[in-house]
């Protein structure tokens, strides 16, 4: 029996699903965990009945336990985001994945709640998310991505772009794969050598160091 998935989730799952493998942790899972079979689930909510009753912020696993780690509209909520993101990475195996949902700052507020959610501490662009990765220095970026709704009116013969309500989305998905050692060591060292014949280089070149990944994608490495 194929068991709920969230709204939000269901909109991004197309897109998140061929980075599900192995064993997985849905953080903040809420009533609707991700749609996975082999998977932790963990939420502060006792009555949600997840197999981990946890905060976000410290959660009762070891060291790099999971292949991915998902969540869904869950950072936002949390006052020390990048604090949050360092646990969620630690309990990550290297060349795990980090999967996120978050509502964007610009969508969120245009198309479904212009007052603002008085539970968010942040509200997030994908670069605010993508700066903090870079400050923790244990990732690199695989995929990042939001959907527009193709809306097909009935009275008309053309394909429309709406955000409005009715047809909304207004979150965007993120993947970031935790660097193995030898990777950290390896581009800091080659990096550290080469700037100290350019030095005004070194930071440049942070941005534009490549890194082919298994799925075959271009990521760019977050130092």
């Amino acid at each position: 029996m194929q068991r709920k998935t969230g709204n939000e989730t269901s909109k991004m799952y197309k897109k998140i699903q061929p980075f599900l493998r192995g064993k997985g942790i849905d953080i903040g899972c809420g009533p609707w965990p991700l749609d996975y079979p082999n998977l932790d689930t963990l939420d502060i909510a006792p009555e949600v009945n997840s197999t981990i009753l946890a905060r976000a912020e410290k959660i009762p696993m070891p060291n790099e336990t999971y292949d991915f780690v998902y969540s869904s509209h869950c950072l936002e909520h949390v006052k020390c985001p990048k604090k949050v993101l360092k646990e969620w990475i630690r309990i990550l195996k290297p060349g795990g994945l980090l999967i996120l949902i978050l509502p964007h700052k610009y969508f969120y507020h245009n198309v479904r709640d212009k007052k603002g959610n008085a539970s968010h501490w942040y509200d997030f662009r994908p670069e605010d998310v993508i700066l903090m990765l870079r400050q923790i220095k244990q990732t690199y970026l695989i995929e990042t991505g939001i959907l527009v709704e193709q809306v097909v009116p009935r009275w008309q013969g053309k394909i429309e772009y709406s955000l409005r309500k009715e047809f909304n989305q207004y979150s965007f998905y993120m993947v970031a794969c935790k660097k193995k050692c030898f990777e950290s060591f390896f581009i800091e060292s080659w990096l550290n050598k080469f700037s100290k014949i350019k030095p005004a280089l070194k930071n440049k070149l942070k941005i534009l160091c490549q890194k082919i990944f298994p799925f075959g994608k271009n990521a760019y490495v977050l130092l």
